[in-house]
């Protein structure tokens, strides 16, 4: 074991940094850290800085050999830079030393071969820490093996970093990288990284674009082809036969706890016999009103089981439900054994990967070279090379979206004033005009063998090749290419460029990528907003693509591929577009989501995003106003949808104490005027004005914000007397125009994400909690957190007896509890 003393942070940490340190030191006696800060928050020098705490020998894993190299330049350069770290550190799992660097495939590779071998020299180096860098990055193969690792030590202690944690991911999936990581212990957010000028000051924008006729065409033969097809399962006498077969629905029983779990199947099952007339046994008749009536969602969650989830009920079937799955294939709507027949893959293609963003990308690159001119330095990402459109003729119209489409689209466009570049994994192209800046770069870093060649179709641009040796180094040379000669615009893939590609000079982003993910969306993003030292005032705009669906001739809706923008936005904080005010989520551009959108309405929003686009200026000044008052806050959001379905029986009662208060103003007035008389009419009408205001401000009570903040407060309650947290503090509820947000004004990290996320699952709709708690005629979850013992449970319903009247625990886990969950859940199918 080594002396950590002797190492010490040769700088000084920032305020965020500091704050981070402090919430971790409140839970070092704990074997998982968690750690989540945005790119440029420093995650290396923090966890470097634990490390010499703990004072544990230590074995660093990371996704690239370049993080690699970065580790082990960070702790010689900012900790050992006064120590001999001979015989100390190492970048070798064969020559593991008390501080090692290594790579999660090596650790596999490894293990893979001679796990016993490998276990041995990780216990006679007596590892006591693991840190876990861009634990994000963990797939499966690389987890089994970490998990083995660390049941066999037991009791090692856990370091986990990331700058994007899976939020999207199902909640089995977060479970287990939960399990791995640990809760968030502390979360160092993005406008704090703008306010210390670590990021700089950056917008997000989003520009549409609307389907060809050829797309639209092939959009609408597959409509056609799945109405088709459904309209034929609606009818088929086979399908409805081997439904009402299913186990479920012939003895309840027997499957409940799986139609518990699975209860849009469940339904599916009994809407689509409702429609068919079949009759149902009599434990289930009785909640025939409230079965929703059969449509296409429903065919698409029944053939998903029948094909795949729940295959085992229909074996009988099996033939039959083949060829239902052979039609299904052929009109392209199975995709990662799913049915979809809302949306097919093929369908969200052609809609994602639309070829109207070409006229997108370049109406903007337009829009910000006039604003930019040569300082514009913007980059195109896209998923696709498409090599094949390097044959098509100049004259053809390309009809598919990737990096080599969108190459020749800029080119032909903007031939005059835009020098593009390419790069991607298999095809690199410069300007001729930059070939001896190419070489004198290569001659710099003593890097010969690479070719260029003019393209045949346009001797302005030529081919980059570089030998297979040298093809590590490829990245580097045209990244510095791009920043130093005349390149306004480069265009490349997500799989090269997405992460890790360091150029902080790129000042304008286009997403021209259909990827969704938290992880992978937030990863490109982080490319274009980290700071340039040689330009202090840099800024950065980053602009989303989407893709319209036709409503109408006229008229078109935000669809699919604005979910995806909408489930980007989700994953990060900005500022808004109207106000200096700092938000999450798309609302904060401004876009009315309600009903379809005319072609007008489509080109004024896009020029309002150009207008705002090109002052530059204006975004840095309200960044700057709006992080005067910005506190890093953990939120969560409930939506409207789900509050009014688990309040509403309950927000009766609230409503229902409000018409008697004012009942009791009108009666208190008839008396007045009756003892008083008309001469006293104006003490009468302050009376009522008064007691009225009353009355009004119980009606203000029964909005959802009122009865959440009541939950909220028994909820804190119960946590800070479980010592889950600490001590008391205000809870703040938010009305917005998509949803109620939450959260706790003071506390840690952990301490708002269990808060946060016990509250929204306390009022989110029921899913299978193991207790339930009524109040008044509403039914809520017990968080999970809670709901494990029933002493806690209990602690909960004494906290909620103090906030309302009526309150009753219910245990869920029995056979009549569960019967009773099965009816609560269909009762929410009709609440409003």
């Amino acid at each position: 074991m080594i002396d950590f003393t002797q190492f010490k942070f040769n700088h000084e940490f920032r305020d965020y940094q500091k704050r981070a340190l402090d919430e971790v030191h409140k839970y070092m006696q704990d074997d998982k850290i968690h750690i989540v800060a945005a790119p440029g928050a420093g995650k290396t020098i923090l966890a470097l800085q634990l490390l010499i705490e703990i004072g544990k020998n230590a074995l660093i894993l990371v996704p690239t050999v370049a993080l690699r190299e970065q580790w082990v330049e960070r702790f010689c350069e900012d900790f050992a830079d006064k120590v001999d770290v001979t015989g100390i550190l190492s970048n070798d799992l064969k020559n593991l030393k008390p501080l090692t660097v290594a790579t999660y495939q090596s650790l596999h590779t490894h293990y893979k071969a001679e796990h016993l071998e490998l276990l041995k020299l990780i216990k006679a180096q007596k590892i006591g820490l693991i840190i876990l860098d861009e634990a994000h990055h963990l797939k499966a193969s690389w987890c089994k093996t970490l998990d083995e690792v660390l049941k066999y030590f037991g009791n090692i202690k856990v370091i986990s970093l990331t700058a994007t944690p899976p939020y999207d991911v199902s909640n089995s999936e977060w479970q287990k990288y939960i399990e791995l990581c640990g809760e968030i212990d502390a979360e160092i957010m993005i406008p704090e990284l703008v306010n210390e000028g670590n990021l700089c000051p950056h917008q997000d924008y989003v520009y549409f674009n609307f389907p060809s006729q050829e797309q639209l065409g092939k959009i609408e033969s597959y409509r056609e082809e799945r109405n088709d097809l459904f309209s034929r399962l609606c009818q088929s006498n086979e399908l409805a036969t081997a439904v009402s077969l299913n186990p479920g629905i012939i003895n309840l029983e027997d499957r409940i706890d799986y139609f518990l779990n699975n209860f849009e199947y469940y339904i599916s099952i009994r809407s689509f016999l409702k429609y068919r007339g079949i009759p149902v046994s009599e434990q289930l008749t009785k909640d025939e009103a409230v079965i929703p009536k059969f449509n296409i969602r429903f065919m698409e969650i029944l053939l998903t089981n029948c094909l795949f989830a729940d295959k085992n009920s229909y074996k009988d079937f099996a033939g039959y439900f083949k060829e239902i799955k052979r039609e299904l294939n052929e009109i392209g709507a199975i995709h990662e054994s799913q049915v979809s027949l809302v949306n097919s893959q093929k369908t969200k293609t052609l809609i994602t990967q639309n070829i109207g963003k070409l006229n997108s990308i370049n109406a903007i690159i337009a829009n910000e070279y006039q604003a930019m001119q040569d300082r514009l330095k913007l980059v195109v990402i896209t998923d696709y090379i498409r090599e094949d459109i390097y044959e098509v003729a100049e004259d053809k119209e390309i009809n598919v979206l990737g990096v080599i489409p969108i190459f020749k689209s800029i080119r032909n466009r903007h031939k005059e004033d835009i020098n593009i570049a390419v790069l991607t994994g298999s095809i690199v192209i410069i300007p001729t005009a930059t070939k001896a800046a190419l070489k004198n770069i290569c001659h710099e870093r003593k890097i010969a063998e690479v070719e260029t060649i003019e393209l045949a179709y346009d001797f302005d641009y030529c081919e980059v090749h570089f030998s297979e040796k040298n093809r590590k180094y490829m990245v580097a040379i045209i990244t510095e290419l791009f920043e130093k000669q005349n390149i306004q615009v480069l265009v490349g893939t997500a799989a090269l460029i997405g992460e890790g590609w360091d150029a902080p000079f790129v000042n304008t982003l286009v997403m021209a990528t259909f990827i969704s993910s938290f992880v992978t969306s937030n990863q490109i993003r982080g490319r274009a907003i980290r700071i340039d030292k040689k330009d202090t005032n840099k800024t950065a705009n980053i602009w989303h693509l989407v893709c319209l669906c036709q409503a109408s001739k006229e008229k078109y809706n935000l669809g699919v591929d604005y979910e995806i923008a909408r489930k980007r936005f989700e994953a990060f904080e900005g500022v808004s577009l109207a106000e200096s005010r700092i938000d999450r989520g798309i609302e904060r551009l401004g876009i009315k989501e309600k009903g379809s959108k005319t072609l007008a309405e489509v080109a004024d929003i896009n020029e309002r995003m150009m207008q705002v686009a090109a002052r530059r200026d204006r975004m840095k000044e309200m960044w700057l106003a709006a992080l005067r008052n910005y506190v890093p806050l953990k939120r969560s959001k409930i939506a409207k949808a789900d509050c009014s379905k688990n309040i509403y029986n309950h927000h009766k009662e609230v409503i229902k104490s409000g018409i008697i208060k004012e009942l009791i103003v009108l009666v208190l007035g008839a008396v007045a005027l009756m003892i008083w008389g008309w001469s006293n009419i104006v003490v009468m009408i302050i009376l009522a004005s008064l007691m009225t205001g009353t009355a009004i401000r119980s009606w203000q009570k029964s909005k959802a914000t009122y009865l959440i903040n009541k939950f909220g407060k028994a909820l804190l309650m119960t946590m800070v007397e479980m010592e889950i947290v600490e001590r008391i503090s205000k809870v703040v509820v938010e009305q917005g125009t998509e949803g109620i947000s939450f959260y706790m004004a003071e506390g840690s990290t952990i301490e708002k994400s269990w808060y946060n996320d016990s509250l929204a699952e306390m009022l989110s709709p029921i899913e299978v909690p193991r207790y339930l708690v009524k109040v008044y005629q509403g039914y809520y979850q017990v968080p999970a957190a809670i709901g494990k013992n029933k002493k806690w449970a209990q602690v909960l319903e004494k906290h909620l007896r103090l906030e309302f009247r009526s309150v009753k625990l219910f245990y869920t886990k029995t056979p009549e509890g569960k019967r009773r969950l099965l009816e609560l859940k269909m009762q929410m199918l009709t609440a409003k």
